[in-house]
């Protein structure tokens, strides 16, 4: 069982580093100009699996904070998909990080004292 593990995480390891690789023949970048947006997305969903781990609410609460995180990525990458990326470059990025990181913040604070509701009225 232990092999098998290794094995399916170096097919996942080998996926990983292809997609990386042809990344940037897929998108045309010019520069690095549409590669920081990647690079920094990745880096949010790489934090926000880190975060998520690490909090202490429900099972129930980290899949409504992982459903909303997606969401929000989904409806940003809509709003902004039209836009020119060079005359909007600033908009683009801070809005793809900076509003999942504030919507999943508030909901975070919106589950967590939803809880402890619950459990004062439970005691």
């Amino acid at each position: 069982m232990n092999n098998y593990k290794k094995k399916q995480m170096n097919k996942r390891n080998n996926l990983l580093l292809l997609y990386l690789f042809f990344l940037p023949f897929v998108i045309y970048a010019h520069g690095e100009d549409l590669l920081i947006l990647i690079w920094s997305e990745l880096f949010l969903i790489i934090a926000f699996i880190i975060i998520l781990l690490n909090l202490k609410i429900s099972l129930k609460g980290k899949g409504l904070l992982i459903m909303i995180f997606i969401l929000t990525e989904f409806a940003i990458y809509s709003i902004t998909s039209d836009l020119p990326y060079m005359e909007n470059r600033l908009l683009i990025n801070l809005g793809s990080i900076g509003i999942p990181i504030l919507i999943v913040l508030i909901s975070y604070l919106f589950i967590k004292k939803r809880m402890r509701k619950t459990i004062e009225k439970s005691d």
